[in-house]
């Protein structure tokens, strides 16, 4: 990661810390949480695979266990593997996992080399990049969340990995992207958002919702679903 990345990064999770996020961001992370939770109720689904991307806090995923387990009517099973590629962060989130009554176990991830963390049955971290997790992971999950903060033209290719870890089913990829900074004009004249489409349309995915933010810079966040 480059020093330039790590300044961005290290200054979010000092922002989160101190819960100086802005107020439109936690309104739309709220928004998600709510999707999703009608999402799996509506098509009755009783257990949730996440991949997310944690940081230090583990705040979604805490937010979206909590909104689970509250819902007495049909109440959701949530499981998540993290991944965090910067080891300092990892360190950190290893120690802010949601809680669990199990004792923290170590593993090494051969095909990475990588470690992982283990607390209860439903709650991994691993140290690694995501999409170099999603390329070699046997694992399948109906819900991603990719939250990268980069420009979607420097992920595009990558998010072809989609289909290789997602369940059968009904399922949510969510991706947030810078709302600008792209390399250059991106394919046929479509905008960042079209693009992000023809992506995802060719993995089984249609657009569901888009809500935009600002953090340090213009964000976008897309929803996609699949139901089979």
């Amino acid at each position: 990661m480059s020093t330039v990345d790590k300044k961005a990064l290290y200054g979010f999770i000092e922002r989160a810390k101190n819960r100086e996020t802005s107020l439109n961001k936690s309104q739309v992370r709220d928004l998600l949480i709510s999707y999703i939770h009608n999402f799996f109720i509506t098509h009755e689904v009783g257990k949730v695979r996440f991949l997310t991307l944690p940081t230090a806090w583990w705040t979604f995923e805490k937010a979206i266990r909590k909104r689970f387990f509250s819902f007495r009517t049909f109440r959701i099973r949530a499981m998540f593997t993290g991944c965090e590629r910067d080891y300092n962060i990892f360190k950190l989130a290893g120690l802010r996992m949601p809680k669990s009554n199990k004792k923290m176990r170590y593993s090494i991830m051969e095909e990475l080399n990588r470690t992982i963390l283990t607390n209860g049955r439903d709650c991994v971290l691993v140290y690694s990049d995501i999409f170099d997790f999603m390329s070699v992971t046997d694992k399948k999950f109906n819900c991603l969340w990719i939250d990268t903060g980069t420009p979607i033209d420097r992920i595009a290719e990558r998010l072809k990995l989609v289909s290789r870890v997602i369940m059968d089913g009904p399922s949510l990829v969510v991706i947030t992207v810078l709302k600008g900074r792209e390399a250059g004009p991106l394919p046929d004249g479509m905008d960042r958002i079209q693009f992000a489409d023809s992506i995802m349309n060719k993995r089984g995915f249609e657009r569901a919702q888009v809500w935009e933010y600002q953090d340090t810079s213009p964000m976008l966040q897309l929803t996609y679903q699949k139901l089979t």
